[in-house]
């Protein structure tokens, strides 16, 4: 990519909660993830992406939210 990326992540658990996954799948899911908002803010002077592992007392979210502009 010619243009700067900037990727954060940022984890939040303060329940501890552990998941079972399948690595590779959960590894191949989360860069799927992250490659597509990478390219949705391609028209963008800097592609900014954010991942957010968060948890409350039942569940665990993941989420990557990107600069792109959206589906038009």
């Amino acid at each position: 990519y010619p243009r700067p990326i900037s990727i954060s992540s940022t984890y939040c658990a303060p329940f501890g909660h552990k998941i079972k996954v399948d690595a590779s799948t959960f590894y191949r899911v989360l860069s799927n993830l992250v490659e597509n908002a990478v390219a949705a803010s391609a028209l963008e002077n800097q592609s900014i992406v954010q991942i957010l592992f968060s948890e409350d007392a039942s569940s665990v979210s993941i989420s990557i939210k990107d600069n792109g502009r959206g589906i038009s």
